[in-house]
């Protein structure tokens, strides 16, 4: 294992571009699960077992 360190800088255009990415459907993210947000625990508890394919979304 090597640590490395990672930088980002802020680039507007590039944001402006996922963003858009995102409205027209040409990039998306994989949803594993959703939980309303009363239900923040049991987000955690399956995050922290591991093995999830996706992305958790907690739901106001």
């Amino acid at each position: 294992m090597t640590p490395r360190k990672c930088y980002s800088e802020e680039d507007g255009a590039q944001l402006a571009a996922v963003a858009e990415q995102l409205a027209d459907g040409t990039l998306s993210m994989p949803l594993c699960r959703t939980y309303p947000l009363s239900n923040a625990a049991a987000a955690h508890a399956a995050f922290e077992q591991g093995g999830l394919r996706g992305k958790l979304l907690l739901a106001p």
